[in-house]
């Protein structure tokens, strides 16, 4: 019998065990779900996909072909702008164009094999399949403008309390 492969990832402090047929489980570097095989610490109950796992500190995608994506981890209120869902762990970022991506949505397919989408999943996207960059969704602009009211609050929250005496 032959050992089990074994990588060390930057995100974790164990190496990482691979596991093939291993079934259900939430994969904690982009924090989606996964199925059969996952890069484990089973001391730790931690999973990577096998491309979260693998995956390149940089990417070029047909997905975004105008800049090079760089990976980005837990930096929150992002939304993926292939699937629209939003994006927790590992992610591509191309700062310069404001488009964030999952790890596993990078590698959807270039063609779509469903009539209602371009991007060969169930998302929603109608074009994707010729490698544009979707148009900012209305549920991505959302995030962006409360997240920036929530931070001006607070701020004046903060700034407000500090000039009071108490």
């Amino acid at each position: 019998m032959s050992p089990s492969k074994q990588v060390q990832h930057f995100s974790y402090i164990h190496p990482l065990t691979v596991v093939t047929g291993y079934g259900d489980f939430t994969c904690d570097g982009c924090n989606t779900h996964g199925y059969g095989k996952t890069y484990r610490c089973a001391q730790c109950d931690y999973d990577l996909h096998d491309y979260c796992a693998t995956c390149p500190s940089t990417l070029l995608s047909f997905k975004h072909p105008q800049h090079v994506l760089q990976l980005v981890f837990n930096v929150p209120g992002h939304i993926c702008d292939i699937c629209d869902v939003s994006v927790e762990g590992f992610y591509y970022r191309c700062k310069a164009c404001d488009f964030d991506v999952h790890p596993l949505c990078t590698g959807r397919p270039q063609q779509s094999s469903h009539p209602n989408h371009g991007c060969g999943c169930e998302c929603g996207h109608t074009n994707q399949g010729q490698g544009k960059v979707p148009r900012r969704s209305k549920r991505k602009i959302m995030v962006r403008i409360l997240k920036d009211i929530t931070t001006t609050v607070v701020t004046n929250i903060i700034t407000s309390l500090d000039s009071e005496d108490f």
